[in-house]
């Protein structure tokens, strides 16, 4: 059956959803259809014309077929390169017709005016419009995550330069996976309206796990603290929800490439803060940031159940219980 493969540069693209967000700042997008000889591949137009301009060789493209990631059958199809050019914000559908019919799944496509490919921008509040109607159906919790996923799959996240840095916070130089997940909160809640649990410790909050549980000792703080230490009471997994932030702990055994003169002196220290994604059983998907080249973002698998060296719990967790 006739379908879409991109090889290269896939900032925009979310596979899991199939859709794709292009900026008009940015260089084109490539695309090869795969079994389409004769088809038509075309954009919906408004008023005689699309925000994105779409060009598809008529021949195969013999070169492609040499990629490992083809298998079998799609190497002995004829395989024809699409080219995407957008052209101004707005939203389109990209189609491959024959016989007066869709002959691929119709790909929908979101062009933005920022460089990066993203629907949420760095304001507060800056959303595409259509992103904007689909979290306002969501929970706070789950429109945490859409943000989230809107950057995983932005051009800060695949292949950027940076990785990420100086875009959650104003440092370049300091990890961010912390201040990501702060962003992500701000967002979701300004958007939606609502308040953000985090708000009254400030958006360094989340900067650190030693931050994150400074703050949630405090009466104020609208938050439950789960496995930090053995103060902690309360934990039930079935308790844990969607964004929840999880602090990281790892073997000191395990500080390889880091600063030798900060190696903590005990078995164990603070590494990393994340959001719960999904949990199944033991396993716990968490969304990061600041996970480095070629995808600054992206969803790691983790076990609930895992310890470090010392005894502790690997994962301990900050739950928002006003959410």
């Amino acid at each position: 059956m006739p379908h879409l493969r991109i090889f290269n540069d896939r900032a925009g693209y979310d596979e899991d959803r199939y859709t794709l967000v292009m900026s008009v700042k940015r260089k084109p997008t490539i695309f090869h259809l795969v079994a389409g000889p004769g088809l038509e591949v075309k954009t919906d137009e408004k008023d005689g014309k699309s925000v994105v301009e779409v060009f598809t060789e008529a021949g195969d493209d013999a070169a492609v077929h040499k990629d490992g990631r083809l298998s079998g059958w799609e190497k002995e199809q004829t395989i024809r390169k699409i080219t995407l050019t957008a052209k101004e914000a707005g939203s389109t559908v990209l189609r491959a017709v024959g016989g007066g019919a869709d002959q691929i799944k119709p790909l929908p496509i979101t062009v933005v005016s920022n460089n990066e490919c993203r629907q949420v921008g760095n304001a507060l509040g800056e959303i595409t419009t259509k992103l904007r109607e689909d979290v306002q159906k969501l929970s706070l919790r789950d429109a945490v995550i859409e943000v989230a996923r809107d950057q995983m799959n932005s051009a800060i996240s695949i292949g950027h330069s940076k990785n990420g840095f100086g875009v959650y916070m104003k440092s370049e130089t300091l990890n961010w996976c912390g201040a990501f997940a702060y962003w992500c909160w701000a967002q979701a809640a300004f958007i939606k309206g609502e308040s953000n649990p985090f708000a009254n410790g400030g958006d360094e909050v989340l900067w650190s796990p030693q931050r994150a549980i400074e703050w949630a000792y405090k009466p104020s703080s609208p938050v439950n603290m789960w496995r930090v230490d053995a103060k902690n009471e309360g934990y039930d997994p079935t308790k844990l929800a969607r964004a929840d932030i999880v602090l990281v702990r790892a073997n000191t055994s395990e500080w390889k490439g880091e600063d030798e003169s900060k190696r903590p002196s005990g078995p164990w220290y603070w590494k990393h803060v994340c959001m719960v994604y999904s949990i199944s059983g033991d396993t716990i998907m968490t969304m990061d940031g600041n996970q480095g080249w070629p995808q600054a973002i992206k969803i790691v698998q983790r076990s609930l159940s895992e310890k470090v060296d010392g005894g502790p719990y690997k994962l301990a967790f900050v739950h928002p219980f006003m959410v």
